[in-house]
């Protein structure tokens, strides 16, 4: 039986998608469509990324954009003209509205539908009429759906899909492709630690947008009371955006503007330096649909402090990769960062190296899930084809 053609429409490529559409490619006859250049939030080496991509890719960018809503012109025609199995969209987007309306009719379907969604009780509680509508229309289209986390499906499967149709892959990358990035940065990371007089330091590290959301003010008022105690800690702040000069003067307020070190927006083996130097990450978000880094971080052998919003959390197996904690918590932030770094040597005490994931799933095993919702929505479609053809 040949593979199933898969059209997958995502709304751009970063980092932590490239390894599951090689995943996905190499199960089925794979092409990707990205309706952005980058990311909303930040950009990326989008060159750099597409190199690593195995499957036949484009961009579709002609259309516009309204609230944040993309409006892509062509999407029906791409279909139409790789006459898929299945076809895997993202959220209750327009594109998804499309595909589970007007493809449905326009087209006569006889190909599935995936849908990605990020979507949980939280982000459900803030959702206005628009995006709740979308939901109910886009569920009910779908053949299958992708969750990130064991809690958005059971809310799911509380609003009514059900349970054989949801499956579970989150932001994950490859443990195999991630270990030779961290291997390749080894010399970065000596180069840095010679440059950013970091031997003999401690280092709690933070990736991700600078902004409210993310909490870092909670990070840099734990890591000042941490700092009283641990006197050879540091804390690395690597990414950028709109709270950056807030946070930098809360750092001086706090009376550790010398020992907050603030990198920018860093990216490819700039970053897996910092994965290869940090040695405790942290994630004080107030809300996070799931948050890469902190799969990125246990990849790298990082335990990790997890805000129990962020989806991420249930990647953290308390006292073994890490602690999950209440993000207001300031005295609990504190006690935790501090145990961690007292019971870790600082750098150069041992040769800079790679060291061994602490992640407790491997990557095959989470992304057979979303070959499976593939399958599955492939089934349902030529269930559903055959019924239209008694």
């Amino acid at each position: 039986m040949p593979p199933l053609r898969t059209l997958f429409f995502h709304a751009a490529l970063a980092p932590h998608r490239v390894d599951l559409l090689n995943h996905l490619h190499r199960h089925f006859e794979l092409k990707a469509i990205f309706l952005r250049p980058d990311p909303a939030s930040q950009q990326f080496d989008q060159a750099a990324l597409r190199s690593r991509l195995e499957c036949d890719h484009e961009y579709l960018l002609r259309g516009f954009e309204i609230g944040g809503r993309l409006i892509r012109h062509g999407v029906l025609r791409a279909v139409k003209a790789f006459d898929p199995d299945v076809v895997v969209t993202h959220e209750y987007s327009p594109t998804t509205l499309a595909l589970g309306l007007i493809g449905k009719r326009l087209l006569r379907r006889r190909w599935g539908l995936t849908i990605m969604t990020a979507d949980d009780e939280r982000i459900a509680g803030d959702a206005g009429p628009v995006r709740r509508l979308a939901r109910r229309i886009a569920l009910n289209a779908a053949d299958s759906v992708v969750a990130y986390t064991e809690d958005a499906k059971a809310w799911l499967v509380s609003r009514g899909v059900p349970t054989d149709r949801v499956f579970i892959f989150a932001n994950r990358q490859d443990e195999a492709s991630f270990a030779e990035n961290l291997d390749r940065a080894v010399p970065l990371a000596e180069q840095y630690l010679a440059e950013k007089r970091l031997h003999g330091k401690r280092v709690v590290l933070f990736v991700g947008r600078l902004v409210e959301l993310k909490g870092v003010d909670r990070i840099i008022a734990a890591f000042a009371r941490t700092a009283r105690v641990v006197a050879d800690v540091v804390l690395v702040v690597v990414g950028d955006g709109p709270e950056r000069r807030r946070l930098e003067h809360l750092a001086e307020r706090e009376g550790v503007a010398d020992r907050v070190r603030f990198e920018g927006q860093q990216q490819g083996r700039d970053l897996m330096a910092w994965y290869v130097l940090g040695q405790l990450l942290v994630l004080a978000s107030r809300r996070e649909t799931y948050s890469a880094v902190v799969n990125e971080a246990l990849l790298a052998g990082m335990p990790v402090l997890c805000s129990s919003l962020a989806g991420a959390a249930e990647l953290i197996h308390d006292g073994q990769n890490g602690h999950v904690l209440d993000p207001y918590d300031l005295a609990t932030l504190t006690d935790r960062m501090t145990g961690w770094l007292l019971d870790t040597a600082p750098l150069g005490a041992q040769p800079l190296a790679r060291r061994e994931s602490l992640m407790t799933q491997p990557f095959e095993e989470a992304a057979l899930s979303f070959v499976r919702a593939i399958e599955f929505a492939a089934g349902s479609s030529r269930r559903h084809a055959a019924l239209r053809c008694q």
